[in-house]
C-alpha cells in the first residue's frame, strides 16, 4: 500500500527517507518534495518523489523495494499526478512488465562497517595488512627523497611523517583542497569539472573531506556526504606521481577507521569495478536504472529518440528539424500575437472605482525598445484588474529623440510619460514611481514582455492572502552551501515548489511584482548608492533592500516562466545584450552589497 507521509516534505524529513544516503534527501538538492510512504512485507519505507513539469523522480537509490513495490509506487504516482514519466537509480529490483519501462543494469558497492577498527583489520589477510606498512614506509622514503629536491615533482617542505586531516562540513574544507583534486583529476583521468570549489562541493553535496599529506604536500584526497548513518563515498584520488604506492588505498582504510569511530553504519561507494572497493568486506549489488511511462505513446519520444541515435546522421537531422520547427512557431506565434495587441482595441486602461487603495503600474524603456514598447502597454491595459495609473519613465538616453506615435496615442487611454533625465537604468522602473506615489501599491514590469491579462489580478489575490510579502510572478529559490551562498547560475530557477513567504526567494521583478506600500529598506531609494554597489541588477538590490526592510518574498502561484517575449531584430537585441549581466556579473553585485552592509545572503536561505 502506498500512501503521502509528508506532502510538504523538506529538508527537515530528509533524515526519514530509506535508506538514509544523500542521493534520496530530495530536501537538499529540491527544497520542497513528497514524501510517500510504501507499506510492504511488514515494513515501511519511505521514498521521496519531486515532481518537474512532466515527469517525477523517485529516490529509490538502494532501496530494498520489491518489484511489486515499485509497481504500487509506479500506479500511485500516474494516477495522483499528471506526469508521463517517472525516473529512479539504482533500485535493487527492476520494474516488472505493467508499464512500459526500460531497466539499465548498473552495479554499486557498500562496506557494512563494524564496531571497532580491528574488526576492520581482522578482514584483511596477514599478508595485506604487512603490505600496507611496507608501501607506507617506502612512500615515506620517496617524499623524503622529493623534499630534498626542490626540482622533484611535488618536491617540497616534508616532515617525514603522513598525517590525515578531516574537513567537518562542507564550510571548513580549503578552495585550495578542492582545487588540488581537480589538479589531481585532470592528471589520471583529463577531466576538467569546469566548477569553481563551491559548486563542486554543492553539487555533489560533499560534507566531509580528507586529506593525507607530508608536510604541505597533499598525497590523497577523499570526499564524502556525511549526512546521516549512511555515507556516501562521493570522489577520491592522489598524486598521480605516488601511484606505485596506493596512497589513495591507504587514506581510504584510514576514512573507514574515522567512520566507525563516529559510530557510522555504513560507506556506499558507487558502481564501477576499482580493486579498493571488495577490499574491507565491500560487496557489489546489482541494481537498476529505471525509466518508467504512462502509455506506450508517451514512451514514443523517448524510444524514437534511442533508435534515431543509432541511424548514421540521424541526430543531426532531428536537432535540424527541432530548430526549424521552433523557429516557425515562435516566429508564427509573435505574428499573431503582434496583431492582436496592435488591432484588437483597448478601452479606458485605469480604474474608475472607489477602493481604499491605489495600484500604480511602473515602467521603463530606452531607445531599442521604444518602437515595440506600445505593444508591452497595451497589454499591461487590458488587465482583468485595472491599474490607477500606468506611467513611464524615460531617462536621458531617451532625450531629445522623436517617441513613436503608437505609443503617444496610449496617454489618451491612461498612459503616462515622464521624462527623469539621468542614467539609473533598470533602477527607473520602481525608484520614480515610489517617490512620486509613496503609499500606493507598486506592480513593476519590463518593457519587452506581452502580459496576461490576469497578472495584476493573480498578484493581488495571491497578496490578499500574504498581505506582509512581497508577491512576485517570477522567483528564483537562492541556494547556499557550507555557509556560503553559491553562485547565481546554482539558484533554483522560475521555482514553484516554494509557496509560502520567504527571505529564500528572489522575485525577478520585471515579470510582474506587487509591491507593498514602503516594504523596502529606507536606502532603497537612494540613487547613488544604487548606482554605485549595483547599476544593473535592480533585482539583486532590491533582495537586499526587502531583506534590510524585513520584508518577505512569495510567488504568486500561478504560471513559472517569463511571460512571451515581444521580438527585435538581432542587431538591436545585441545592442540590448551588450548593456545587460553577462558571466558571473550578479555575484559581484552581490558580493559589492554583501561588503557594503556587513550582511551574507547565506543567512537567509
Amino acid at each position: 500500500m502506498v500512501r503521502i507521509a509528508v506532502e510538504d516534505a523538506g529538508p527537515g524529513e530528509d533524515s526519514r527517507v530509506t535508506p538514509d544516503v544523500v542521493q534520496n534527501r530530495f530536501g537538499t538538492v529540491y527544497g520542497k518534495y513528497t514524501l510517500l510512504e510504501l507499506e510492504e512485507g511488514g515494513r515501511s519505507l519511505l521514498v521521496p518523489l519531486h515532481i518537474e513539469g512532466r515527469e517525477a523522480r523517485l529516490g529509490l537509490f538502494l532501496s530494498p523495494a520489491s518489484a511489486a513495490g515499485l509497481e504500487e509506487l509506479c500506479a500511485f504516482v500516474f494516477d495522483r499526478f499528471p506526469v508521463t514519466r517517472i525516473r529512479w537509480d539504482c533500485s535493487l529490483s527492476p520494474l516488472g512488465r505493467r508499464y512500459v519501462r526500460r531497466n539499465h543494469p548498473a552495479n554499486h558497492w557498500k562496506v557494512a562497517l563494524p564496531a571497532s577498527a580491528d574488526e576492520l583489520w581482522a578482514r584483511m589477510s596477514r599478508k595485506s595488512r604487512y603490505n600496507r606498512r611496507r608501501e607506507e614506509k617506502l612512500l615515506l622514503d620517496r617524499l623524503a627523497g622529493d623534499a630534498g629536491n626542490a626540482d622533484a615533482p611535488g618536491g617540497g617542505d616534508g616532515t617525514g611523517t603522513l598525517v590525515m586531516t578531516g574537513y567537518e562540513g562542507a564550510g571548513s574544507i580549503p578552495a585550495s583542497v578542492v582545487e588540488t583534486f581537480f589538479l589531481f583529476k585532470k592528471k589520471l583521468m583529463g577531466r576538467e569539472y569546469g566548477l569553481s570549489p563551491l559548486e563542486y562541493l554543492a553539487r555533489y553535496q560533499v560534507t566531509n573531506a580528507y586529506t593525507w599529506t607530508c608536510g604541505d604536500r597533499i598525497v590523497a584526497i577523499v570526499f564524502s556526504c556525511e549526512q546521516g548513518q549512511d555515507v556516501f563515498l562521493e570522489n577520491l584520488t592522489y598524486d598521480p606521481d605516488l601511484e606505485e604506492f596506493s596512497p589513495g588505498f591507504h587514506l581510504y582504510a584510514l576514512v573507514l577507521e574515522g567512520l566507525i569511530g563516529k559510530g557510522k553504519r555504513s560507506l556506499f561507494l558507487g558502481g564501477g569495478r576499482q580493486p579498493y572497493k571488495s577490499r574491507f568486506g565491500g560487496t557489489e549489488d546489482a541494481c537498476w536504472n529505471v525509466e518508467a511511462y504512462r502509455s506506450p505513446l508517451a514512451a514514443l519520444p523517448s524510444y524514437a529518440g534511442k533508435l534515431a541515435g543509432r541511424i548514421p546522421g540521424a541526430g543531426r537531422l532531428a536537432r535540424f528539424v527541432r530548430r526549424a520547427f521552433r523557429f516557425v512557431r515562435v516566429r508564427a506565434k509573435w505574428a499573431a500575437q503582434s496583431v492582436f495587441f496592435s488591432l484588437v482595441p483597448v478601452g479606458h486602461a485605469l480604474n474608475d472605482e472607489d477602493r481604499p487603495f491605489s495600484v500604480t503600474v511602473s515602467l521603463t524603456s530606452f531607445p531599442p525598445r521604444l518602437a515595440t514598447l506600445h505593444l508591452c502597454i497595451r497589454s499591461l491595459m487590458r488587465q482583468t484588474m485595472r491599474p490607477d495609473r500606468i506611467v513611464l519613465y524615460l531617462g536621458a538616453d531617451c532625450e531629445g529623440i522623436p517617441l513613436p506615435g503608437k505609443l503617444l496615442a496610449l496617454r489618451k487611454k491612461g498612459l503616462t510619460i515622464r521624462q527623469v533625465g539621468g542614467d539609473m537604468r533598470p533602477h527607473k522602473k520602481y525608484i520614480y514611481a515610489m517617490r512620486e506615489f509613496p503609499g500606493d501599491f507598486i506592480v513593476t514590469a519590463d518593457d519587452d514582455l506581452l502580459y496576461r491579462k490576469d497578472m495584476i489580478e493573480g498578484l493581488w489575490k495571491m497578496h490578499e492572502k500574504h498581505p506582509d510579502a512581497l508577491v512576485a510572478s517570477r522567483v528564483h529559490l537562492m541556494k547556499q552551501y557550507g555557509g556560503r551562498i553559491l553562485p547565481y547560475r546554482c539558484w533554483l530557477q522560475e521555482t514553484g515548489s516554494v509557496r509560502e513567504p520567504t527571505h529564500a526567494l528572489l522575485s525577478t521583478n520585471g515579470a510582474g511584482s506587487l509591491f507593498l506600500p514602503r516594504c523596502l529598506a529606507p536606502e532603497a531609494l537612494d540613487a547613488e548608492l544604487a548606482s554605485r554597489l549595483c547599476l544593473n541588477a535592480d533585482d539583486i538590490w532590491l533582495k537586499f533592500m526587502l531583506i534590510r526592510g524585513g520584508t518577505k518574498v512569495v510567488w504568486d502561484g500561478r504560471r513559472k516562466g517569463m511571460p512571451d517575449e515581444i521580438r527585435i531584430r538581432a542587431e538591436k537585441k545585441k545592442a540590448l545584450m551588450d548593456g545587460n549581466l553577462s558571466g558571473g556579473g550578479n555575484d559581484g553585485y552581490i558580493a559589492a552589497l554583501e561588503e557594503h552592509f556587513g550582511m551574507s545572503l547565506a543567512d537567509f536561505c
